[in-house]
């Protein structure tokens, strides 16, 4: 077998292309879907003089011992089929599961693309601004606060002009249906909801341009994405995907540098930072996705990031 463990993960929609440039350059690997663990997939650990660390699935047979290479952008355990389970029972299965998962990687010492801890630290929007902030990239003015009159104060202070989104996770399920919270522009001053949960908020920033940033280790791969020209994306880009116009960027070398500081001091090989510039040439830096998709963008871009 290879020495390189592709983890698949079914929301991740760019693996499909990576295993593609894999095949075309020859290079050998192993993919393993997580997201049939523990009904489809079968591992074992046995540990005493001898430790034999194995995962099995179908014919094959993985030796993690034999990992040097792990590609790990997050997983979902499986959801165990059209089999009956009662919901507590499956959140101890799939607790279970995650630990074994967890204990089986801890047995060896691989390379990762992104290790798995880092990544799921790195994914905290608050260390994210801090840390960012603190090598020196702009960011927008921010508060994260459950009280009212605190989140009313911000709202003032920046001249009613504000967004509010969310601080971790962009799906709700409504009516057993999964719906996507975008970023919004605060429309009123009632916050009284506010203290139901911490929200994110931030000044709003006039945008001439965003960017998407791509971070492999050294490498930078900086696209300019041309949200402003369509009524739905001004806000969020995310609202039209489809028809976004996105193009080869060059970036500001001080800027790049500070990208690629931001990344590895979060302990990642990869990252995928978004950016705005105002309608004076600054750059804030938004946020950066240890798991962000790359495919489509290098699709519509005609720029090669594998």
């Amino acid at each position: 077998m290879g020495n390189l463990l592709v983890i698949s993960n079914e929301n991740y929609g760019s693996l499909d292309y990576l295993i593609e440039s894999l095949v075309e350059r020859n290079i050998p690997y192993e993919r393993l879907e997580l997201s049939r663990f523990p009904q489809s997939v079968q591992s074992s650990i046995r540990i005493g003089d001898k430790l034999k660390n194995f995962i099995s699935y179908g014919d094959k047979q993985i030796k993690v011992e034999d990992i040097r290479v792990i590609f790990f952008q997050g997983y979902n355990l499986s959801e165990m089929g059209d089999e009956k389970v009662e919901p507590s029972l499956l959140n101890f299965i799939k607790t279970e599961a995650d630990e074994y998962i967890k204990g089986l990687f801890s047995l060896v010492n691989p390379h990762w693309i992104n290790d798995p801890e880092n990544s799921t630290r790195a994914e905290n929007k608050i260390l994210q601004l801090g840390l960012a902030s603190k090598i020196g990239l702009e960011i927008p003015k921010s508060l994260i606060t459950n009280n009212p009159d605190e989140a009313k104060i911000f709202y003032d202070e920046n001249n009613k002009n504000v967004i509010v989104k969310p601080l971790k996770t962009n799906i709700i399920e409504k009516d057993s249906k999964k719906e996507v919270m975008f970023t919004n522009i605060v429309t009123n001053d009632d916050f009284d909801s506010v203290k139901y949960t911490p929200c994110f908020f931030q000044e709003y920033i006039d945008k001439s341009l965003e960017l998407r940033v791509f971070v492999i280790d050294n490498e930078v791969v900086p696209l300019a994405i041309h949200s402003q020209f369509n009524k739905l994306t001004k806000v969020d880009w995310r609202k039209d995907v489809w028809n976004l116009k996105i193009t080869e960027y060059r970036l500001d070398e001080e800027v790049k540098k500070k990208c690629i500081l931001l990344t590895k001091k979060l302990g990642l090989e990869y990252g995928a930072i978004d950016m705005i510039i105002d309608k004076k040439g600054r750059y804030y830096f938004l946020e950066i996705n240890p798991t962000g998709e790359w495919a489509w963008f290098e699709e519509k871009s005609g720029v090669p990031i594998r």
